[in-house]
């Protein structure tokens, strides 16, 4: 509590010829009448602690009788302040227990509002989990949003963030933090980082998901162009890009799902965001892994079991040498003419290879296929659709 705060609860409960000090627990004084004892230990204060509940204590002298009063201030059984009042006027009870009382009352709403604001988050975190659950209680559910403010009924994605931490300066082994610890506090600034975003707002939630995970649940209100929201919900990610590029010490990826306005679908949405995030790690070409640089790689994954069966899994096999091995250079070869509009000057230029090494491999390729770039915009597309293919098939976490 605020020692301002402890002067002003002096000021306005003071009598004439009644001193008055507030202690911590450890009986020395915060606040008082006489600031000069402010800083000082008092032996009244030190003597209630040591019986934990109030006292009378009259003190004599060939001048005058003095009344010394203390009560200490109990919060969750614990004594957190201690009440002095003294003097030898008949108002040192009264205003000892008026401000005992007023500053109980005190304590006990700040620890009111902490216990609150935790229980809020940590019900907030609730809230969060269960729409990610597979199995969840929709009742139960949705009673908790309810009672949190929460519409169930806005359109929400998730956006998903992965960290890679790594040992640089910030995880400094010296200040007895270890590397663990210095994650755990990063990982908890930049949380907060986060939850500060321009872009999140009440009916948000952010939760820290594991150690290298943090789950964002941005809500919109739907309307009926539901492709703005996508562009809304880019902008979203590259705020949070913007704000994860200023740490130091991790690498990082954010990919977001597609849009449900009905709480049972929600954690459809972060399993596309994750699946977004393992072909952006595969691709290795942004931090954020939007649609526009991963069009053709989500294509892929998701091709027609036919297409694959009928086009790419015999070009495949055709492209096997007898060894097991795959022409890789055949198809990398194949793919960047696709990739920069079937100029093989553009080719040789962005591959550093000579124009005839291209030519030679291509027609190669063509040759064991079937699949001609130049016959037309099908046999390109599968030409990139089988590249991407052998890419994805060749990273087990991908599948």
């Amino acid at each position: 509590m605020e020692v301002d705060f402890l002067n002003t609860l002096i000021e306005r409960h003071r009598a004439p010829e009644v001193d008055i000090y507030i202690t911590d627990s450890y009986a020395r004084i915060l606040a008082a009448t006489d600031v000069s004892r402010v800083g000082s230990i008092s032996n009244t204060a030190r003597y209630v602690l040591t019986i934990h509940h109030s006292a009378l204590i009259q003190s004599d002298s060939t001048l005058q009788s003095t009344i010394h009063y203390g009560n200490p201030v109990i919060i969750n059984e614990v004594p957190e302040f201690v009440i002095v009042a003294y003097g030898n006027s008949s108002m040192v009870n009264t205003v000892g227990n008026t401000l005992h009382a007023a500053l109980a009352a005190a304590a006990e709403y700040q620890e009111f509002k902490q216990q609150k604001s935790q229980t809020s988050l940590e019900k907030r975190d609730k809230i969060a989990s269960l729409l990610l659950s597979s199995k969840t209680d929709q009742d139960r559910l949705l009673s908790l949003m309810y009672q949190h403010e929460l519409d169930p009924h806005l359109y929400r994605t998730v956006i998903q963030i992965h960290l890679d931490f790594y040992r640089n300066s910030f995880f400094n082994i010296n200040l007895d933090l270890g590397h663990e610890s210095s994650i755990e506090i990063l990982r908890a600034e930049i949380a907060q980082s986060l939850r500060l975003c321009r872009y999140l707002n009440s009916q948000d939630l952010l939760l820290v998901h594991d150690r290298n995970t943090i789950l964002i649940i941005k809500s919109f209100i739907g309307g009926s162009d539901i492709s703005r929201l996508y562009f809304a919900v880019e902008e979203v990610c590259r705020d949070f890009e913007q704000i994860l590029k200023q740490y130091q010490g991790l690498t990082f990826l954010i990919a977001y799902g597609n849009f449900y306005n009905h709480v049972s679908e929600i954690k459809n949405s972060w399993n596309e965001a994750s699946e977004m995030l393992k072909l952006g790690g595969l691709s290795e070409k942004k931090n954020f892994c939007s649609l526009d640089s991963l069009l053709l790689d989500a294509v892929s994954f998701h091709l027609p079991v036919q297409i694959k069966n009928k086009y790419l899994l015999p070009a495949i096999e055709k492209l096997t040498e007898p060894d097991g091995s795959l022409m890789t250079e055949l198809i990398d070869s194949a793919e960047a003419f696709v990739d920069h509009s079937l100029s093989l000057t553009l080719t040789s230029q962005m591959t550093s290879l000579h124009r005839n090494t291209i030519k030679s491999r291509l027609h190669k390729f063509t040759m064991l296929t079937g699949l001609n770039p130049l016959n037309g915009f099908q046999d390109s597309f599968l030409v990139k659709m089988l590249a991407l293919y052998v890419k994805q098939h060749q990273n087990p976490e991908i599948l």
